[in-house]
């Protein structure tokens, strides 16, 4: 048996049928290839905060599949679909994030040894995955937000704990979120700081082949006695090699 909740893009007052039923919709669909990088990215936030909370954790997208495997989604409209999923061994929990939505399962044991810290543990989940997708959580089997409480046989919620407000803060569904992109406010400049460092690396790999193929051309011309413009070229090699070093460090920063 387990608890599953749903995790959807929501704006603000919007009945959770209707973002229900509009992220379903959006499932499958496909996505850009930079809406596809960015869900790669999110999904990869997710998966190292999980880490942090239950160790190792067993992960991977449709795109470490082989193309015979179940865990690919077929591609349409000419558009790749988006499937990630993350696993925990130990505790049994299973996540799944799709293109617009995700799911967690949590899994209800009576063999629990300790139902009350795994109750709180399941709620820093929910919590980690809510805040990096930005997405508001849904739980099916009340039919409205997510309030807090996690189930688990012989857990029971600390006599000053309020299921309107947990312990282990959940996102607001009523708080603005930034669109569809899963981007949850307050998170947005660290998105953009990765993104400029994801390029910055991209220019220093640029500048680093560059380098590694005109410098030691330029050696080889230098040594053969081919004048200027194998100095040039050495120089122009070296440079390129200096700046894409610079350019890596600061990536890296």
């Amino acid at each position: 048996m387990t608890f599953d909740l749903l995790l959807v893009p929501r704006s603000p007052g919007q009945p959770w049928d209707e973002a229900v039923a509009a992220a379903r919709a959006g499932d499958g669909q496909g996505l850009d290839p930079v809406q596809r990088a960015q869900r790669t990215e999110q999904f990869e936030r997710v998966i190292a905060r999980l880490r942090d909370l239950l160790g190792e954790v067993l992960a991977g997208t449709d795109d470490d599949a082989d193309d015979d495997s179940p865990a690919r989604v077929d591609e349409r409209d000419g558009l790749p679909s988006f499937y990630g999923e993350a696993h925990d061994p130990d505790t049994g929990l299973v996540l799944c994030m799709y293109e617009t939505s995700a799911t967690l399962s949590i899994p209800l044991e009576e063999q629990q040894e300790d139902p009350q810290t795994f109750a709180a543990l399941a709620r820093q989940v929910v919590a980690a995955v809510a805040q990096e997708t930005g997405w508001a959580v849904f739980d099916p089997q009340t039919g409205d937000g997510f309030d807090g409480r996690v189930p688990v046989p012989g857990a029971e919620l600390a006599p000053d704990q309020d299921l309107a407000a947990p312990a282990v803060p959940v996102p607001d569904p009523r708080e603005p979120l930034a669109g569809l992109t899963g981007e949850w406010p307050g998170r947005v400049e660290a998105a953009a700081a990765a993104r400029e460092a994801e390029a910055q690396r991209r220019r220093a790999r640029r500048y680093l082949l560059v380098g590694a193929v005109v410098a030691p051309l330029g050696l080889w011309l230098v040594l053969s006695g081919s004048g200027f413009f194998a100095w040039l070229a050495l120089a122009i090699g070296l440079v390129d090699l200096v700046v894409g070093y610079r350019a890596w460090q600061a990536s890296r920063a």
